[in-house]
């Protein structure tokens, strides 16, 4: 566990097994709020006596979940506190917790017992006294919400930012492009994701809103993608077949496809999984059908 300092009372703890992610920590005032709570019980244990031993942290804690992916939430279960979560974040945790729970056991900090939110919102909710505000940004999934501490300046936005594309669960993706140009619109001086280095520009957030626009219109350039980049762009279009053959396919959406299967060919050290490119030839016999 590394920890950065960031602004005059944030404290960003990076966790690096089984993959580095972020927990961001404000220690305001009146209450310690914690967003996101990584894998387990047994880090956030680790969290807790770093702030015991080298803060003074509020006793009332609140904790924020940004969204209801697993290695955002199983250390809930160690609090007796408010968890704070937009209301989708918390059916989906009820929907699908113990699902991923079996499917990602191997990932499990300690004896997990999933626990969702007990207090949600659809908009936003502010604790004007400290002056830490959480609200509903939908992107990453549909029930991903962000932090923004106000006297900071310091903006926590979970898995909508991510080096170096994002990851995609949703075909909505002029929502996700609204909410990363309401990001572009605050005012704020650092910016924390929940898998990277802390960020103090808006270069990995342009990044991301160029992809989400150049999917918008499928002509995302997948010959100038490095292996990284293809491997996420893969994965992303293997998770959107579903909605994909669920309707009527346009031609440009195969023609992309098509171009992927190309990429992929010639990328012959590219270890892309076979469930992954049965879901993408899947696609490309559907838009074949279409056009007969």
């Amino acid at each position: 566990m590394e920890t950065t300092r960031v602004g005059q009372r944030g404290v960003v703890f990076s966790f690096t097994e089984p993959f580095l992610t972020n927990v961001y920590v404000i220690l305001g005032g009146n209450r310690t709020y914690i967003c996101d709570t990584f894998c387990g019980p047994d880090s956030m244990t680790d969290l807790m006596a770093w702030l015991s031993e080298n803060e003074n942290p509020a006793e009332e804690m609140i904790i924020f979940n940004s969204h209801a992916d697993y290695d955002h939430i199983w250390g809930n279960c160690l609090f007796k506190s408010t968890i704070v979560g937009h209301k989708l974040c918390r059916e989906r945790a009820i929907r699908e917790g113990e699902e991923a729970l079996e499917k990602y056991g191997s990932h499990t900090q300690g004896q997990v017992k999933v626990i969702p939110p007990n207090l949600v919102f659809e908009d936003s909710v502010r604790w004007t006294d400290d002056g830490v505000m959480f609200f509903h940004t939908p992107g990453h999934t549909e029930d991903s919400a962000s932090c923004y501490d106000e006297r900071d300046q310091v903006l926590f936005v979970g898995d909508n930012v991510e080096h170096p594309l994002p990851y995609l669960n949703t075909l909505d993706f002029q929502t996700y492009l609204n909410t990363l140009d309401s990001y572009r619109k605050m005012d704020w001086m650092v910016l924390v994701t929940g898998h990277d280095a802390v960020q103090t520009d808006s270069t990995l957030l342009l990044t991301n809103r160029e992809y989400i626009s150049q999917m918008i219109q499928w002509d995302v350039d997948v010959f100038e993608l490095d292996d990284d980049a293809l491997k996420i762009h893969v994965y992303n279009l293997s998770k959107l077949t579903l909605d994909l053959v669920q309707g009527k396919i346009e031609r440009k959406i195969g023609e992309h496809f098509a171009e992927v299967m190309m990429k992929i060919a010639q990328a012959s050290d590219l270890e892309i999984d076979d469930k992954s490119m049965k879901r993408l030839r899947d696609v490309a016999s559907e838009t074949q059908a279409n056009r007969l």
